[in-house]
């Protein structure tokens, strides 16, 4: 843990690539690590894990965004699409959250990364 500088280099990489005509507020969480510097990045580095729904708890405070997305540090975004939900959170009201298929390498899902059930706040 805390132990992939380059892996999170990847990652904030990643996001810029797929947001390019955008300008994300990107805040890095080191959850019981040391920071690690990264240009245009705010990290805040917390003295003990407080696990995934803490450090992502302590982002949300820390951020004014509308629209917040999650991502690891051993995890990239492949193409465009946070632009594009972007663009549809703009454009529809109607839109709350937005959860992505995980794939690893080749382009396989676990299964416990599919969704088995679909809500909606709004009918």
């Amino acid at each position: 843990m805390g132990d992939r500088p380059l892996e999170l280099s990847s990652a904030v990489a990643s996001i810029r690539l797929g947001t390019a005509s955008e300008h994300p507020e990107i805040v890095v969480i080191h959850n019981g690590s040391k920071a690690v510097d990264l240009e245009g990045v705010r990290s805040v580095e917390l003295p003990l894990n407080q696990g995934i729904p803490g450090g992502r708890d302590t982002a949300m405070k820390l951020t004014n965004s509308d629209v917040v997305f999650f991502l690891d540090d051993d995890a990239r975004v492949v193409g465009n699409w946070p632009s594009r939900v972007l663009d549809d959170f703009r454009n529809n009201d109607r839109i709350a959250a937005v959860s992505t298929r995980i794939v690893d390498e080749r382009g396989c899902t676990s299964r416990r990364h599919v969704m088995r059930g679909q809500y909606s706040a709004v009918a």
